[in-house]
């Protein structure tokens, strides 16, 4: 997950000192659009701008450099499943619980969502977490094969590992 958000950070630095090196030239064509009135043409350029500087692998950007790197690792890996993702994130970028805690946590939840996206051909997957008065919330909802195990009123792992 380390070498992951190293990664990130990397393409982001690149990104970040290619922007800068060209920044007066893309300012003057900027002012150059705008003085000639092609606001249409400003707007894509700075449209393209933003999109050169999106990190391919990077899913959230919190702050909270423990949250951050689990998730992008494990957001990764369940868009490389072909699930089309949403993310929300909105938690504080200071440590609010400890970061083994947090890791089996987000680990396992998402995990178990990549298990049962792999097993289906629609695939969806959304995720939400946010911090609220101390509470974290995480919801998940992901597309699956439909099929259930149960026992009575209990629901049974499918997972032939445990």
């Amino acid at each position: 997950m380390y070498e992951n958000q190293l990664e990130i950070i990397r393409q982001s630095k690149e990104k970040e000192y290619a922007l800068r090196h060209d920044l007066k030239n893309h300012l003057y064509l900027l002012s150059e659009y705008e003085k000639n009135g092609k606001s249409e043409e400003v707007l894509s350029y700075i449209e393209k701008m933003d999109q050169f500087m999106t990190v391919n692998e990077e899913f959230v950007n919190t702050g909270n450099e423990q949250v951050d790197i689990i998730l992008n690792y494990m957001l990764k890996r369940i868009k490389e499943t072909g699930a089309e993702l949403d993310v929300k994130v909105n938690i504080p970028k200071t440590e609010f619980c400890s970061a083994f805690d947090l890791n089996v946590l987000l680990t396992n939840l998402l995990e178990n969502a990549m298990e049962a996206l792999e097993k289906c051909s629609e695939k969806f997957f959304k995720l939400i977490i946010e911090l609220d008065r101390g509470i974290l919330h995480i919801r998940i909802k992901n597309s699956f094969d439909g099929k259930v195990k149960k026992e009575g009123n209990r629901y049974i792992t499918r997972n032939r590992n445990l």
